[in-house]
């Protein structure tokens, strides 16, 4: 097992500008995590006294499935879990004991409840209703619950209900019972149910997400030009509304066939192969006629036509392009990676965009741009930019201003929504890291660098407690066995291997620790008005963390993407001018070494249309100070047929602007390729 050893320092306050930085998001965190206290607060205080629920709004005391199970109870008990926990072990459990109990209707699956003891809102279930928002319950509430607590009580309540669902799927079709018409409601399910496929390994949800995939990808979307319809038939195959929404209430469907397609690539690898060509198609047309002239998507089209029937931006614009970059992930090919990067500087330049106040119009208020910071972030964590992230810091601070004096944002079940953007700010600042206990006027505050992390603690009134650390929760919690973007995640920011030895350095006092141990927090006093810093990073000469690895694995990447899209000018910056590639290769049945300088090199890329694709796997990352190497296999591609394969070995050096290619040996096969990876757009 390789073994990585960090330094953990308290020291007095530097003037170095990591600290700096680490201070600002101290206080950047602070306030949007007190905002989020604030409303958590104001909104247990309407508790039905009777029943034990929360109203859907200030007017409406129902409880909704769909609104107060769905957007507004889950996060305020994660919100609890950081800063009240006593809270988050009575209050947040009993709100779910009380669900469970009284709101039941079929089976485990969930409706609409009056306060005061009255009963249901509705003298009579109906199936479509109840699984409509048991669905929504599942993927908007309980899915973010488990993606960050991991196996709690609501872990059991949505395994319940996706069992359910599939229990009573109502709609009879050739690839089985589904459970809506609707593509929300099916992508919400395929969503779910491809989650659950990864955590249980079990085969029912892994068959009911299949079924799904089946449907929409096999039958329906080759006879509607590979645009999902909002709504269908299954009796005649035809569409009863043949729009697509773009927004939420209608884009589940792409974000979770995206999900099924990562899941079918490793648990079915056959019907992996058969999906790509419909999921990739489908992708296209999406980019070909969903975009405005900013590369922005719009809100609704014609799935016949493929006209745009309402060119108002859609405010959730990351949600979708969560499944433009999974496009990336399986195909390699970096058109789908560009169109992303194209879209966040669009809303990066373009305030409306992230700081959708109107909700392009539809007066959505704090939620319209609740959903657009989120999908920004999500987006962030995958393509880092400063620009992107400075428009976010902007956009945050006048989404956090509209919490009013009583706790209340604007008074309806997006109050929940508040909370979540809020949270999932809170631990990009603070890098995953959080504080137990939360004090009001404790702050921490984080700033990641290439082999770094330094964390800012400051406390206006004494304070003693630990500092906790992340993991990395899609395999913890998913067992997923790779990170894909996705709806309702928390994205991972700085994660901590749990079987991996540190050194931790705390007041001078040296000792060796296992990584389950930062998991469970450090223990840090700070006094009254007092500073303290914490620096981890790689000790001199040991193996380097996951994220300088994936520093130097984006360099090599990067060359790839370079390489597809021909521009020796931004390839110039990955390379050292003085570093050679050296090629070994076969001729006649004798080995052939060539050398040529990177400018060399660069000025003999192929100048025609042919499309280029290279691609790595199983690469191994070894890292020494500022020296590293990686040793992967590779595959190579020219219009999607198979070129060569070989063994890629890259040097690389650190410099004051980041890892370069210092020099590159690679050999050149042409028989005995085999490559784990699918054939780059197959059937297209």
């Amino acid at each position: 097992m390789k073994r990585v050893f960090l330094a953990l320092v308290l020291c007095a306050p530097l003037a170095a500008q990591p600290a700096d930085h680490a201070a600002r998001h101290a206080r950047q965190a602070s306030a949007a995590l007190w905002q989020a206290d604030r409303v958590m607060h104001a909104w247990m205080k309407r508790v039905d006294p009777v029943t034990g629920l929360l109203p859907r709004t200030g007017k409406d005391p129902n409880w909704v499935v769909r609104d107060s199970a769905a957007d507004l109870y889950p996060f305020l008990a994660i919100c609890s879990r950081y800063t009240e926990p006593a809270l988050y072990d009575n209050a947040m459990p009993r709100i779910l004991r009380q669900e469970y109990l009284l709101t039941r209707r079929r089976g485990r699956l969930s409706d609409d409840l009056q306060p005061g003891g009255r009963g249901f809102v509705s003298a009579a279930p109906d199936t479509d209703r109840i699984i409509f928002a048991s669905s929504e319950y599942a993927k908007d509430g309980l899915l973010p619950l488990v993606e960050l607590l991991g196996e709690t009580p609501w872990y059991h309540r949505l395994v319940g209900i996706a069992e359910d669902i599939l229990r009573h799927a109502p709609y009879e079709t050739p690839r089985g019972r589904l459970p809506a018409r609707s593509s929300e409601v099916n992508g919400n399910m395929l969503q779910v149910w491809s989650r659950l496929a990864w955590k249980t390994g079990r085969v029912d949800f892994l068959n009911a997400a299949l079924a799904l995939a089946d449907y929409y990808l096999l039958d329906m979307l080759p006879t509607t030009g590979y645009l999902p319809a909002h709504e269908w038939d299954f009796a005649t195959h035809r569409a009863l509304k043949p729009v697509f929404v773009l927004a939420d209430h209608g884009n589940e469907i792409v974000g979770g066939l995206s999900e099924a397609i990562m899941l079918a690539e490793t648990k079915r690898p056959d019907k992996a192969r058969r999906y790509r060509e419909p999921f990739l198609r489908m992708i296209d047309r999406l980019l070909e006629v969903g975009r405005n002239a900013d590369g922005v998507w719009v809100s609704r089209i014609d799935v016949e036509t493929g006209k745009v029937l309402d060119a108002r931006h859609a405010h959730c614009w990351g949600y979708m392009f969560n499944a433009v970059y999974t496009a990336y992930l399986i195909s390699g090919d970096i058109q789908y990676k560009q169109a992303v990067e194209r879209a966040i500087a669009a809303v990066t330049s373009r305030p409306e965009y992230l700081f959708d106040e109107s909700g392009s119009g539809r007066n959505y208020g704090a939620n319209a741009y609740s959903d657009s910071i989120e999908g920004a972030l999500v987006l962030l964590n995958r393509l880092p930019g400063d620009e992107t992230a400075a428009a976010i810091d902007g956009a945050v601070e006048k989404f956090l201003a509209r919490v009013r004096p009583d706790g209340i944002v604007e008074d309806w079940y997006g109050d929940g929504n508040f909370i979540r953007t809020a949270l999932m700010y809170v631990l990009w600042k603070t890098q995953g890291t959080w504080l137990a206990p939360w004090e009001r006027g404790v702050r921490l505050g984080a700033e990641l660098e290439p082999g770094r992390l330094t964390l800012h603690l400051a406390a206006e009134t004494p304070w003693r407690g630990r500092v906790r650390f992340d993991g990395a929760r899609h395999r913890e919690h998913w067992r997923m066995e790779r990170n894909y973007p996705r709806l309702n995640e928390w994205p991972e920011w700085f994660t901590v291997d749990p079987e991996r030895l540190y050194s931790l350095r705390v007041d001078g006092r040296p000792q060796t620790c296992v990584g389950w141990d930062l998991l469970a927090g450090v223990q840090v006093s700070v006094g009254a008005g007092q500073t303290v810093r914490l620096v981890l990073e790689a000790a001199a000469g040991a193996a380097t963390d996951a994220h300088e690895e994936q520093a130097v694995l984006a360099v090599v990447q990067r060359f790839f993407d370079i390489l597809a899209s021909r521009d020796p000018v931004a390839a110039r910056d990955l390379f050292l001018p003085e570093g050679r590639f050296v090629v070994l290769s076969e001729k006649d049945g004798k080995q052939v070494i060539t050398a040529r300088s990177f400018t060399e090199f660069l000025d003999g890329l192929p100048k025609g249309k042919e499309k280029l694709l290279e691609r790595m796997w199983d690469p191994r990352v070894t890292i020494h100070g500022a020296l590293a190497a990686v040793w992967t296999p590779y595959d190579f591609h020219r219009d999607g047929r198979f070129s060569h394969c070989g063994v890629d070995a890259f040097h690389l050096v650190k410099t004051e602007s980041g890892w370069k290619i210092t020099g590159a040996i690679y050999t050149v096969e042409r028989t005995g390729c085999r490559s784990p990876l699918p054939p780059p757009g197959e059937g297209r």
